[in-house]
C-alpha cells in the first residue's frame, strides 16, 4: 500500500515563487567591503528587464548559515531550485551539486562570473572553479525569462565579484565543527545518507584603494577541510578545497572602467564510483585556474559599450590504480557506463565578447531603447576514460552481465566553438506599460580532432516581455514574457563517432552469486557491444548528420505589487516545453528483435486488485547478440514539460532581511536511464532510454529536478546590543521514483523494469531549519564577530529515500537525512 505522509498545510494552498526577489540587507557588521566603483564615472545603465529568481547580497552572504559554500546555501534557500543532495554543515566541499529549477535538466545549468561562463563544457552541469562566499558582492540566481546576455535551458546563476571601495577593509574568519558539536549516532537504522565528522575553514579578504581613486584592488583567499561518513560505511571521507582570487579595478579616465580577475584553486572531494573500485577513501582532484578582464567605455550620455575576455583550465586526475576488474550493484551505483566518468584530463574554456548600450530614440512615435552584443567563445578537452576491464554487474544482488571495456588507443581530443549574435529594443508602448524584445542568433559546432562526427547547429532565439503598470498604489503591476533557449553542445556528445573513445563488450555472467568481481573463466554468451567509440568502425558508433540542437519554449506570467521601495511580492505562473531532445539509439538493434512477455503485477496499490496490470517485459533474441549500431539522433516523441506557479515575499527594513518563497510544479519527460538518482531521472541525460527496451517501460514521468510542492525561507534580523540571527528553513517533497520489478530469466540476463511511472509515489520530504547566531563586538579599532552556527537544528530524522524493489523490502526506509551539525567561527574586520 502506498505510503501517505504529511505535507506542511501551506503547501495545499500556496503556490510558489518563480520569480525570486531582490534582496539587499542593511544590517551593518558583516563582509563590509564596498561594492561600488570607486568614483562612479564608469557605471553602465541597466536597461534589461529583470530575470525571473533571486539576488543575495554581500551582507546576508555574511549572516546566514551557508557553511562557506555558496552552491549550498542556493539550494537552500532558493525555492525553486532542486540539487541532488542535503548540505548539513559542509558535506558537499569541493563536490558541487547537480541543481536545476523547475524541471529542468541539470546538465544545462550554467555558472558565470559577471557576463562570462565557467561551467565545464563536458555537460556536467557544474562550474570549473568552484565558488566561496568571500569573493562576491552578490550573487543572481535567474530561473526563468532569462537575462540577454546568456542562453540556458533551466537556471543561471551568476557570481557579480567584489569591488574595492574608497578606503581599505580588512576581514579574517574562520570557522570549526569539534566532534563535540556533531551528532554522531554512527549506527542508526535506517542509517543517515550522511553526517559530517569534521570541518574547518579559514578565510581572508581585503580591499582598497591602490592608487587614489583610480586603481583599486580586492583579493580574498580561503581554504575548507572536511570529513564525513556516508550511509553505515565506516570510511572517513576526506575533503578539502583552497583558493586564491584578485580583483584589480583600474579606472583610467572618467569614462573608462577596466576590471581583470585572476581565480586559482586546487581541491580534493570523495571519487564518486570509489566504492565501486574497490578504493572506498579514493578521490578525484582538481586544478583549476581563470582570468577574464571587462572593459567599459562611456561615449556619452546613455551609450556606451562593454568588453570582455576570458580564459579558464581545469585538470583533473583520481586516485584510483589500476583494476583488472570491479563489482556493481546497478540499483546503488547506476548505469555501468557511469563509471567510466569523471574522465581524467584537462579542459578549457575561453570567450570574448562585446556589448552596445545606444542611447534613447524615438521611433514611430515610442521610446526605445536599444542594446546589441556579440560573443564568440570555444572550448576544449583532452582526456581520458577512467577505467579499462571487466566490471560485473549485479541486479538485486544477482549476476547478470559482465562489461569489459578495452584499453583506447590514445586520449580524445573534443573541441566546440560558438558565435552568438543578440539585439533587443525596450518600448514604451504607453505612459504604463513596457514590451520588451529581443533576439538571439547562436551558431555552435564542433567534433572529435580526426573523427567525422562534426555537428553544427545555426538558431534563432526570440524573447519577449510585456509589463502593465496597473496602479500607483502598492506598486501593482502585470506581467508576462516568452524565450526560447537552445540547449549548449557538451563535448561529451563527441565520444560518438571518436576512434580513441573507449569501446567494449557485454557478456552473460556465469557467476552462481555475486559476491566477488567476475573471473574469465565466469564469461558467457557475448550479449552487445557497447561504445561510445567506434573501435576503428565508423559503422558502429556515429552521431547523426542531421542531429537538431534540442530546444526548450517557455511562458511565464503574473503580478507583482511594490508596496514600499523595499518590498517585493509576486505570483508567477510558467510552462516550459522542451523539444528535439538527443539520445542515443542502439538502431543495429532494434525493438523488433525483442519478444514481449507479461508478467502479473499489483500497480501502485499493492493491496487492491483494481490496479493490477500484466507488466510488459522484453526478452533480447539470441540472434540479435553483437549486432548493435549506436546513433547520437533526435528519437520522436522525445520531450519535456514543466507547469507550477511560484510566489515570493521580500523585504528589508533597517533590521529585516527575508528572502521567502514557495513552488508547486509538475513535470513529465522521458528518463535517460532506470533509476530515481539525478544520473538516471534526467531528460538530458545519454543513456540506456533507446538502447534497451527495457528502460521504456513507464520511462515517462515525472523529473528529478521537479519535488511537486517546496517552501524555503531565509532572513536575517538584527536584535539590539549588536545581535544577529539568520535562518534558512527548507520543506521540500520527496523525490518521484518507481517500484522496480526484477525479471531474472531473460536471454540478456536480469532486468530490472519499471512497475509504473516515477512520480506515482515518491519519498516522503526533507525538511531542515538552518541557523546562525552573531554578536558582534568592537575591540580597539576593530569589529569581531562571534558566531555559531546550526545544521538540521531540530536534528530531524526524515527519510530521503527508500528501497524501491518490488518485494518484502518495498517502500521501506533506505536513508535518512544527515544530522545536526554545528559550527563555531569568528570574523575580524579592520
Amino acid at each position: 500500500m502506498r505510503r501517505f505522509y504529511p505535507r506542511l498545510a501551506a503547501t495545499a494552498i500556496v503556490l510558489p515563487a518563480l520569480t525570486g526577489a531582490v534582496a539587499h540587507a542593511q544590517a551593518p557588521a558583516a563582509r563590509p567591503l564596498p561594492a561600488a566603483t570607486q568614483n562612479g564615472a564608469a557605471a553602465m545603465p541597466v536597461r534589461e528587464r529583470p530575470a525571473l529568481g533571486s539576488t543575495i547580497t554581500v551582507t546576508p552572504l555574511g549572516e546566514l548559515p551557508a557553511n562557506e559554500n555558496a552552491l549550498s546555501l542556493l539550494d537552500a534557500a532558493q525555492a525553486d531550485l532542486i540539487s541532488d543532495r542535503l548540505d548539513t554543515g559542509g558535506l558537499s566541499t569541493a563536490d558541487p551539486a547537480r541543481m536545476g529549477a523547475h524541471g529542468s535538466s541539470w546538465t544545462q545549468t550554467r555558472f558565470r562570473v559577471g557576463p562570462i561562463d565557467i561551467t565545464d563544457p563536458d555537460g556536467a552541469g557544474s562550474p570549473l572553479v568552484l565558488p566561496g562566499l568571500l569573493a562576491w558582492d552578490r550573487i543572481d540566481v535567474a530561473t526563468a525569462i532569462m537575462p540577454l546576455d546568456a542562453n540556458a535551458a533551466g537556471l543561471v546563476v551568476t557570481f557579480e565579484p567584489r569591488r574595492p571601495g574608497r578606503s581599505w577593509t580588512r576581514t579574517i574568519e574562520g570557522g570549526i565543527a569539534p566532534p563535540g558539536l556533531l551528532a554522531r549516532r554512527l549506527t542508526t537504522n535506517p542509517p543517515a545518507i550522511a553526517r559530517l565528522n569534521s570541518w574547518n575553514y579559514g578565510g581572508l579578504v581585503a580591499g582598497g584603494p591602490v592608487q587614489s581613486d583610480r586603481v583599486g584592488l580586492v583579493v580574498s583567499g580561503d581554504w575548507i577541510r572536511s570529513s564525513k561518513f556516508e550511509r553505515s560505511d565506516p570510511t572517513i571521507l576526506d575533503a578539502s578545497s583552497g583558493s586564491g582570487f584578485a580583483h584589480l579595478d583600474i579606472t583610467p579616465s572618467a569614462r573608462d572602467n577596466v576590471r581583470t580577475i585572476g581565480w586559482v584553486q586546487r581541491a580534493r572531494a570523495p571519487l564518486a564510483n570509489r566504492n565501486a573500485f574497490g578504493e572506498p577513501a579514493a578521490a578525484d582532484r582538481r586544478v583549476a585556474i581563470h582570468v577574464q578582464s571587462l572593459w567599459e567605455r562611456r561615449l556619452a550620455d546613455h551609450l556606451s559599450w562593454t568588453a570582455f575576455g576570458s580564459y579558464t583550465n581545469r585538470t583533473r586526475d583520481t586516485e584510483i590504480p589500476s583494476a583488472p576488474s570491479i563489482l556493481i550493484e546497478r540499483l546503488r551505483d547506476g548505469p555501468v557506463p557511469a563509471l567510466l566518468n569523471p574522465r581524467t584530463g584537462t579542459e578549457a574554456i575561453w570567450s570574448a565578447g562585446t556589448r552596445l548600450f545606444l542611447p534613447p530614440l524615438i521611433a514611430a512615435g515610442r521610446d526605445q531603447n536599444v542594446q546589441v552584443g556579440f560573443e564568440v567563445s570555444g572550448a576544449t578537452e583532452e582526456s581520458r576514460a577512467g577505467f579499462s576491464g571487466m566490471i560485473g554487474e549485479l541486479v538485486n544482488g544477482l549476476p547478470a552481465r559482465v562489461w569489459s571495456y578495452a584499453a583506447s588507443g590514445g586520449d580524445s581530443h573534443w573541441a566546440k566553438t560558438s558565435v552568438a549574435v543578440y539585439a533587443s529594443d525596450r518600448m514604451q508602448l504607453t505612459p504604463r506599460i513596457v514590451l520588451d524584445g529581443s533576439i538571439r542568433f547562436e551558431s555552435t559546432g564542433g567534433s572529435a580532432s580526426g573523427g567525422a562526427n562534426a555537428v553544427r547547429w545555426n538558431n534563432w532565439l526570440p524573447r519577449g516581455s510585456m509589463r502593465w503598470e496597473i496602479t500607483d498604489k502598492a506598486g501593482l503591476a502585470a506581467f508576462v514574457g516568452y524565450g526560447r533557449y537552445g540547449y549548449e553542445l557538451p563535448l561529451q556528445y563527441f565520444a560518438y563517432g571518436d576512434a580513441n573513445a573507449e569501446t567494449g563488450t557485454v557478456y552473460r555472467w556465469k557467476a552462481s552469486n555475486g559476491s566477488a568481481v567476475p573471473r574469465a573463466s565466469e564469461l558467457g554468451d557475448l550479449i552487445a557491444r557497447v561504445g561510445p567509440g567506434t573501435g576503428g568502425n565508423p559503422q558502429f558508433s556515429a552521431i547523426d548528420p542531421a542531429l537538431k540542437r534540442p530546444y526548450m519554449d517557455e511562458i511565464a506570467l503574473g503580478f507583482e505589487s511594490r508596496p514600499r521601495p523595499s518590498t517585493v511580492l509576486r505570483l508567477a505562473a510558467l510552462a516550459r516545453r522542451e523539444q528535439q531532445l538527443a539520445a542515443v539509439v542502439n538502431v543495429g538493434v532494434p525493438i523488433s528483435s525483442y519478444t514481449v512477455i507479461h508478467i502479473p503485477d499489483p500497480g501502485v496499490d499493492l493491496v487492491s486488485p483494481a490496479d493490477d496490470q500484466p507488466l510488459p517485459v522484453y526478452n533480447r533474441s539470441r540472434q540479435s547478440f553483437g549486432a548493435d549500431r549506436y546513433l547520437l539522433t533526435n528519437p520522436a516523441d522525445d520531450r519535456a514539460t514543466f507547469v507550477g506557479v511560484d510566489a515570493t515575499a521580500q523585504t528589508t527594513t533597517g533590521h529585516l532581511f527575508l528572502l521567502a518563497g514557495a513552488t508547486a510544479g509538475r513535470s513529465e519527460g522521458w528518463s535517460g536511464n532506470r533509476g530515481f538518482q539525478a544520473i538516471e531521472n534526467d531528460q538530458g541525460v545519454l543513456g540506456e532510454l533507446f538502447t534497451d527496451p527495457n528502460a521504456t517501460v513507464y520511462a515517462k514521468g515525472r523529473l528529478f529536478t521537479e519535488r511537486g510542492y517546496t517552501i524555503k525561507i531565509a532572513s536575517v534580523y538584527q536584535f539590539p546590543m549588536d545581535v544577529r540571527l539568520g535562518i534558512v528553513a527548507r520543506y521540500q517533497d520527496g523525490q518521484h521514483f518507481a517500484r522496480l520489478v526484477i525479471v531474472p530469466d531473460l536471454n540478456q540476463g536480469p532486468e530490472a523494469v519499471r512497475a509504473f511511472a516515477n512520480g506515482r509515489t515518491r519519498f516522503t520530504y526533507s525538511m531542515t531549519l538552518d541557523g546562525r547566531l552573531q554578536k558582534g563586538f568592537a575591540i580597539g579599532g576593530a569589529r569581531v564577530d562571534a558566531m555559531i552556527d546550526a545544521y538540521n537544528l531540530l536534528n530531524t530524522a526524515t527519510e530521503v529515500e527508500e528501497f524501491p524493489v518490488s518485494g518484502p523490502t518495498s517502500r521501506l526506509t533506505a536513508a535518512v537525512q544527515p544530522p545536526r551539525a554545528i559550527h563555531v567561527g569568528f570574523r575580524v574586520t579592520f
